[in-house]
């Protein structure tokens, strides 16, 4: 088996086909061969966004051959008829049941030997590649006349067959002389096969679900042709065989072949690009050696026949030659993006035929009110009518719409509808509008029918654009409203109403302006607490309104009360799917009889008798939080005492420095370790001689008065955190320490 792997086009991933072929023996030519049984099977492109599938049918071919004396005798007609079956027989697609039977007016052999008598009538089945070898292998060993009994057979044959597409293939170069094997009999052919395919003698068709090819060789008896009701039929002389071989291949298996004025010798233009293209060389030496571009490039073959030769098993008792220019080659090329000028290197061929299979793809278009198209990329739409427009394109171009292109058969067929995920259908023609609701997943299959059996559907593509959307609701957009006004602090004097400032109320949408005809469509409402009175408009071109406090409907103003009021503005925006969008602002503002300056001037005097008062208590002298006297020389008892007076006391009786103090730090020092006290006055003690205190010189007792050394009597001195004291007591020990002042001992 040999299997072929497509070339990969710029847009897709991987198209894999399989063609299985076994080189049969000489007259297996055209083993058109499986190369056209990819025709038959077709193929899809996985990354396509549709795929394209060719119709497969199930045939059965019942082929009548007439080997008959007049097949031998001085003619080549039985070499034609049997490369006509190999034709036929390579035309099918085996893995899909087709068949081939071959119902012989006499005795054959189909092994390869030549007996002088032997052999059977019996049907010859083809039904896989190797029984083509049967074909070119026929021998009879006696040929009779021609009796219809073997085309009652094949008709019996196929009436039991389960096959799509039944032919009945009459191959015969003379009339019918039997209507049984020995039974002689003039058999009137045509009315015979009209009666085959259903017509009847009134004229009127009944289809039998036979079709009928009749096959006249040389001198044939002529049938007349009615393809309506099935029946064809075709003359063949010894020039037309070939021609006549090809047009009635693509009337069984409806196969496309590249008209005439697309070759020019050895040059071949694709309007459309190509999948595959297969080429038929016929002739005696033809020889295909390859296909270039139109850039020079060689185009990758993916299955080559090999030249193919004739048959030279005949019939006993007739000298016969072979009709040697019954040669060919077939050759199935790779993808062919569209172009002018492919070169086709062949020799010796007579008749090139080539057949093709388009390489295209669905473009559809879904296009909002505004006549712009919807970018599907998020896989999401909002509901709304939309006009749906689709075509066939090119598939390695797709800015080339190819739906009636010559190669497309001349144009599409197609149907197309519109699947919700509730199941519920909807059918529309191209350039239809449709209305979409909101659906979880909603399918727009778009399917055609071109070149009779070609098929491009998008329905079971996953990668299809347009494959389970979602048709949801947007986000709504968010409406604002702002309210300001250019009154300074929004403060309005009572007589000056005639120079009041209106309010202005802002609108934006999704954070833009509108236009006058979108906030024309924008509810707007206002009030002002109190039931105060106003007007408002809209102001053009600015997305906003202005509204005039204290204005009576008729425009007049109206005696505005003093206070302080509040406004509000409220909008609401309804969009195209029904949802809703609201917002409000607020704004104070004050009527009064005096200017706003005068009230700022108030509150100036306010804040600045407040902050008077505050440095009025905070600057009054006050008493330290906390004093304590600690003796620093073992001194017991020793203490201080603060109020109005301080007092040294120790051990020694009386042993007291009595002094009289003041307070000397504001109520805010208070707490603060930068508080003191200022001693004024020491009174004499009776045990006290002498003292010092902090940097104060020392006091000695003289005459019942304390004096420094200089004479001079106690100056008032400061007292702080950490102020040493030396106390010297008559007859005791002295008494030494440190006052402190809002702290610990160090």
């Amino acid at each position: 088996m040999l299997k072929c792997k497509l070339g990969v086009l710029p847009h897709s991933d991987e198209i894999k086909e399989v063609i299985s072929v076994k080189k049969f023996v000489a007259g297996s030519l055209i083993v058109f061969l499986l190369a056209m049984a990819f025709f038959i099977t077709g193929t899809g492109g996985d990354a396509f966004a549709a795929e394209i599938q060719k119709n497969i049918k199930k045939y059965e071919i019942a082929v009548v051959y007439d080997n008959s004396g007049s097949m031998y005798n001085n003619t080549k007609a039985w070499c034609r008829a049997k490369y006509a079956m190999e034709i036929f027989a390579s035309m099918l697609n085996y893995d899909n049941g087709d068949v081939l039977k071959i119902f012989p007016m006499w005795n054959v052999t189909t092994d390869g030997s030549t007996p002088a008598s032997g052999g059977s009538y019996a049907p010859i089945s083809i039904k896989s590649i190797k029984d083509i070898d049967k074909i070119s292998n026929i021998y009879t060993p006696v040929a009779g006349d021609t009796p219809f009994a073997p085309a009652e057979e094949a008709f019996a044959e196929l009436q039991k067959s389960n096959a799509d597409v039944k032919w009945l293939v009459v191959l015969t170069d003379g009339g019918f002389n039997q209507r049984g094997r020995g039974a002689y009999e003039n058999v009137d052919l045509q009315g015979e096969l009209e009666t085959m395919v259903g017509i009847r003698s009134d004229g009127s068709f009944q289809s039998t679900g036979i079709n009928i090819q009749y096959l006249g060789i040389g001198n044939a008896v002529p049938v007349a042709e009615n393809k309506n009701c099935n029946l064809h039929s075709k003359k063949s002389t010894d020039n037309s065989l070939k021609d006549d071989l090809v047009k009635i291949c693509n009337d069984i298996f409806k196969r496309s072949e590249l008209p005439s004025g697309y070759i020019s010798g050895n040059s071949i233009n694709f309007d459309i690009s190509m999948r595959n293209v297969i080429v038929f060389a016929q002739g005696e030496g033809a020889k295909i050696s390859g296909l270039k571009t139109p850039d020079g490039d060689t185009v990758e073959d993916i299955y080559d026949s090999g030249q193919r030769m004739y048959s030279e098993l005949s019939a006993g008792g007739y000298d016969t030659f072979p009709d040697i220019s019954l040669a060919g080659q077939v050759v199935t090329f790779d993808a062919c993006p569209k172009g002018e000028g492919y070169t086709l290197d062949c020799t010796g061929a007579e008749k090139i035929q080539v057949f093709y299979d388009p390489n295209v793809d669905i473009k559809l278009s879904l296009i909002n009110s505004d006549g712009t198209e919807v970018d599907l990329t998020s896989g999401e739409i909002a509901p709304g009518e939309y006009t749906v427009e689709y075509k066939i394109v090119d598939a390695v171009y797709p800015e080339n719409d190819v739906t009636n292109s010559d190669l497309m058969g001349g144009g599409v067929d197609f149907t197309s509808y519109v699947e919700r995920s509730d199941g519920s259908v909807q059918e529309f023609k191209n350039g239809d509008k449709v209305s979409f609701e909101p659906d979880e997943e909603t399918d727009i299959v778009v399917e055609g029918t071109y070149l009779e059996d070609y098929k491009i559907s998008s329905k079971d593509n996953p990668s299809w654009s347009f494959k389970g959307i979602k048709v949801n609701l947007p986000e709504i957009v968010n409406i604002d409203v702002n309210l300001s006004t250019k009154q300074m602090n929004n403060w309005f004097v009572t007589g000056k109403q005639d120079k009041w400032e209106p309010l202005i109320a802002k609108v934006t949408l999704g954070g833009n302006p509108l236009s006058d005809e979108e906030l024309a469509n924008v509810k707007f409402d206002f009030e002002i607490s109190d039931g105060v009175k106003y007007t408002y408009k809209q102001i053009p071109g600015e997305s906003a309104y202005e509204i005039y406090i204290f204005r009576g409907e008729d425009g007049a103003d109206i005696k505005p009360e003093t206070g302080h009021y509040t406004a509000k503005a409220t909008v609401e925006y309804t969009d195209e799917h029904g949802q809703v969008a609201k917002d409000e602002d607020k704004l104070g503002f004050d009527v009064a009889i005096y200017s706003v300056i005068w009230r700022w001037l108030i509150w100036v005097i306010i804040l600045a008798a407040i902050a008077l008062l505050i440095w009025f208590i905070l600057s009054r002298k006050a008493w330290p939080k906390n004093m304590r006297f600690e003796a620093t020389n073992g001194a017991k008892k020793a203490k201080i005492s603060v109020n109005k007076t301080i007092n040294i006391v120790s051990n020694a009786y009386p042993g007291v420095l009595p002094c009289s103090a003041e307070k000397n730090s504001t109520l805010y020092h208070r707490s603060k370790r930068t508080a003191s006290v200022k001693i004024t006055k020491v009174t004499p003690s009776f045990k006290v001689v002498s003292f010092r205190i902090g940097g104060s010189p020392t006091y000695t007792k003289e005459n019942g008065v304390y004096r420094d050394s200089n004479g001079k009597e106690f100056s008032p001195i400061v007292v702080r955190n950490n102020t040493k004291v030396i106390v010297e007591i008559k007859g005791g020990m002295p008494i030494e320490g440190i006052v402190y002042i809002n702290s610990k001992k160090k």
